[in-house]
């Protein structure tokens, strides 16, 4: 079985993102907009926008809980200091009339995409849209050269899958697996070594926090407690306003 761009793709994963870097201009195309009224009821459209990375400043990690004890899905989050923040989340692309299935994800069944996006449109669905699901919000301690760093291996990545289509695997390919190896990339030091809580990924940001990863001196029942952002920035339109509605009494 081979993976392929020419599926008949459901129209929220219709097309794949790709970047330019040029010195401190990083160009997104693609990146999604949808507005959903409910998980199967939305619009997209899909925009170029220009980033200064001399204006990175820090990175967020999105956990989302939709039930089960040992297995969530994780986004990351690039803030920028006069942007809205850049959100990456990686995901199953499916087709028209397909459902996410953990056995299938096994199996070849699903090819890979980063969705690029604004979190009023990533976030709020998890928030908002579908039942069930909790996010929380972590500031991660990072210096902005160490932000750039992640952010172009994650920009390699979203090229590379624009390029040439890879399938997703359910336990080696998946949300978190990606993430972890690009920060493995921009950082040796940053993932020392395995952990079986990246495969289990519901206790990741336990295992973030052992490792100093979030705000010192905040336990991890109070960044659970505080990260909480279902709720926050109901109404909000702006993008902008939405990222700063959400951050509001977050540790970090």
């Amino acid at each position: 079985l081979k993976p392929r761009q020419d599926r008949n793709w459901q129209p929220d994963v219709a097309v794949t993102a790709s970047c330019e870097v040029d010195g401190d201009r990083l160009r997104v195309r693609n990146l999604r907009q949808a507005v959903y009224q409910t998980p199967t009821d939305y619009t997209v459209r899909w925009l170029d926008r220009d980033y200064d990375l001399g204006r990175l400043r820090s990175v967020d990690f999105f956990l989302v809980d939709w039930g089960s004890p040992r297995i969530a899905h994780t986004m990351l989050s690039f803030v920028f200091e006069d942007q809205p923040p850049l959100c990456v989340s990686v995901e199953t692309r499916k087709e028209v009339g397909e459902a996410y299935s953990a056995i299938r994800g096994f199996f070849r069944r699903f090819e890979l995409i980063y969705v690029v996006a604004d979190e009023i449109d990533l976030v709020r669905l998890r928030t908002e849209i579908r039942r069930g699901e909790t996010v929380r919000l972590n500031r991660f301690r990072i210096s902005p050269e160490m932000a750039r760093a992640l952010l172009l291996k994650n920009v390699e990545r979203i090229n590379a899958l624009h390029r040439e289509p890879e399938w997703y695997h359910a336990l080696t390919s998946n949300c978190t697996t990606n993430l972890v190896v690009s920060a493995a990339a921009a950082d040796r030091q940053a993932v020392p070594g395995f952990d079986l809580r990246i495969l289990l990924n519901g206790e990741i940001d336990a295992l973030m926090h052992e490792r100093g990863a979030f705000e010192a001196g905040v336990p991890l029942s109070g960044l659970r407690e505080g990260g909480v952002v279902n709720g926050r920035g109901a109404g909000e339109t702006d993008p902008a306003a939405y990222a700063r509605a959400l951050r509001q009494g977050v540790p970090g």
